[in-house]
C-alpha cells in the first residue's frame, strides 16, 4: 500500500532522525543523495546505520512509520551504490527508493545486489522492495520497462530534475508537467505496481497551495505525496484521507448494489435516483479500501 504522506530526512543530520518518528508522517525517506553534501556521504551512512539499528532494536510501542533509503544514482556502467545499500540492508527497512531511475537493467543490476545483502543480513531473498524515482527523459521514455523491472513495487516523481532534463519551467503547481504524470499513473496500474507518490510541493510555508496540489495530483490517481518539510504532513495526510462524506457515500452505494444482487434486479440507482454502473461500484469499494487504509496508518506501531 502506498503510504499518505512520505517526510525526506536527510542522513547526515542526526538531529532530524531522531525526531522523525514523531513527525506524523506515514513513511519516511531517509536520504542518502541529494540532501547530504558529497563530503558528507560517509558520515551521513553512519548515522543511518545507528538510528536503524536503534529503531530495530528499540522495545517502544510507539507508532512507527514505514522506512525507507534513498541511495544515489547508479554509476556510468549501470552499477548500483553499494556503500549506500550496505547501510541501507537491515531489518526494518521497507525497501529502497532508487534515485535518477533510467533503465531496467539498472534495476537487474539492483536485484542482485541486493540479494547478496539480504543473505549477508539474514533476511528473507525479496524482502527489500524497490521504488523507482523518475527524474529525467530518459526515464519517461522507459517507464514500462522500469514498472516491470525486479523489486520495483512503485513509481515515484522527483520533478526539480525532471524539469531540468526537459527544458521546462513549471510553476508552483507543475501543471506543465501533468501529461508525464498521467503516464506514471497509467504505468503503474498497467503492471499492477502500488499506486505513485506524487512530487513535492516546494514551498514549506504556503499551506493552502499545499492542498490545492495534493487534491490536483489525487485526482490524476495519485496516492500520497512526499514532503520536504514537517509542516506539509498533516495537510498531505487530510488529502489524501477519504472524508467523511466520501466514505458514506461509498458504503451507500456498496448497500445498494449488495440488495440490487440478492433481489436478481439489474438497474442499480443511488440515493438521487441516478443510475449506478460496475465501475462506480468498483469506486465506491476502492474509496473504502483507501478509508480502512488511511486509518491503519493512522494507528500503525511499532510491534510489527
Amino acid at each position: 500500500m502506498t503510504a499518505r504522506s512520505s517526510l525526506y530526512v536527510p542522513g547526515n543530520r542526526e538531529d532530524m532522525l531522531n525526531k522523525a518518528c514523531q513527525r506524523g508522517a506515514d513513511a519516511l525517506i531517509l536520504d542518502l543523495e541529494d540532501a547530504v553534501p558529497l563530503s558528507e556521504k560517509g558520515a551521513a551512512r553512519e548515522s543511518l546505520i545507528r538510528f536503524l539499528d536503534e529503531l530495530t532494536g528499540g522495545s517502544t510501542k510507539a507508532r512507527r512509520p514505514e522506512i525507507w533509503v534513498r541511495v544515489q544514482a547508479v554509476d556510468s556502467a549501470g552499477r548500483p551504490c553499494i556503500e549506500d545499500l550496505e547501510a541501507a540492508v537491515r531489518s526494518g527497512v521497507r525497501g529502497i527508493v532508487q534515485a535518477k531511475a533510467e533503465s531496467a537493467e539498472q534495476f537487474e543490476q539492483l536485484d542482485r545486489a541486493l540479494s547478496n545483502l539480504e543473505k549477508r543480513a539474514s533476511l528473507s531473498s525479496g524482502s527489500i522492495q524497490v521504488a523507482a524515482l523518475i527524474e529525467s527523459a530518459k526515464a519517461v521514455v522507459a517507464l514500462r520497462e522500469i514498472a516491470q523491472a525486479p523489486r520495483v513495487m512503485r513509481l515515484q516523481m522527483g520533478e526539480v530534475d525532471l524539469a531540468v532534463s526537459l527544458g521546462m519551467s513549471p510553476g508552483l503547481m507543475g501543471a506543465e508537467l501533468d501529461p508525464i504524470r498521467v503516464e506514471v499513473v497509467v504505468a503503474s496500474a498497467a503492471y499492477g505496481l502500488d499506486a505513485p507518490v506524487a512530487p513535492v510541493y516546494k514551498d514549506p510555508t504556503d499551506s493552502d497551495g499545499l492542498a490545492l496540489s495534493c487534491k490536483a495530483l489525487k485526482k490524476l490517481g495519485f496516492a500520497g505525496m512526499a514532503a520536504i518539510h514537517p509542516s506539509q504532513i498533516a495537510v498531505i495526510n487530510e488529502c489524501f484521507s477519504p472524508s467523511a462524506a466520501e466514505v458514506a457515500l461509498a458504503e451507500d452505494v456498496i448497500v445498494r448494489a449488495k440488495r440490487a444482487a440478492a433481489s436478481g434486479h439489474g438497474t442499480l440507482l443511488d440515493g438521487d435516483g441516478r443510475l449506478v454502473d460496475e465501475a462506480m461500484v468498483k469506486a465506491a469499494r476502492r474509496t473504502i479500501a483507501s478509508a480502512t487504509l488511511a486509518a491503519a496508518w493512522a494507528q500503525r506501531e511499532g510491534s510489527e
